[in-house]
C-alpha cells in the first residue's frame, strides 16, 4: 500500500507542476491542495491494521484449532477466528486501539491478553495456554 501511496503523491505533484502558478498566492493555494491530497491518501492507508499472533501450550508447542475472540474495551465482539496448524491467527481490518483477545480450546484453561494496535503496525501477541492435564 505504501507503493501505491507514493505513486499517487508523485502523480499529484507531477500534475501540479505542469500547471505551475505564476503568483505567490497561487503557489500557496496549490501547496495547500497538495497537502490535503497527501493527507487523504495517508488517512485511508492507515485506517485499519491487523493483529497477527501465535498461540502455544506451556511447552511452546503450537496449538491448532484454538478459538480466538477479539473484544473492544466495552466488551463488544469485534471478530472471531481460529488458529491454524502452526498456532498462527489473524484478525484483519482492525482499527487502531486497545483490544482484548480471548483464547479458548478444550483441555486448556482460557487465556486473555491485552493488545494495542497502532496505526501503520501489525500487533503480534504471543498467547500461552495452560493445559488442564499434564502435558
Amino acid at each position: 500500500m505504501k507503493i501505491v501511496t507514493m505513486l499517487i503523491i508523485v502523480s499529484v505533484l507531477s500534475f501540479s507542476a505542469s500547471s505551475f502558478p505564476q503568483t505567490l498566492n497561487e503557489r500557496v493555494v496549490l501547496l495547500d491542495e497538495q497537502r490535503k491530497a497527501i493527507a487523504v491518501v495517508d488517512a485511508s492507508h492507515g485506517a485499519t491494521d491487523e493483529i497477527q499472533g501465535t498461540i502455544r501450550d506451556a511447552l511452546g508447542r503450537p496449538l491448532s484449532g484454538a478459538s480466538l475472540i477479539l473484544k473492544s474495551p466495552n466488551e463488544t465482539i469485534i471478530g472471531r477466528t481460529k488458529s491454524d496448524a502452526d498456532g498462527h491467527f489473524v484478525f484483519s481490518t482492525v482499527t487502531p486501539g486497545t483490544y482484548t483477545v480471548l483464547a479458548e480450546k478444550p483441555g486448556f484453561q482460557a487465556s486473555t491478553v491485552i493488545v494495542t494496535v497502532e496505526a501503520g503496525t501489525i500487533a503480534a501477541p504471543a498467547i500461552t495456554m495452560a493445559s488442564q492435564e499434564a502435558l
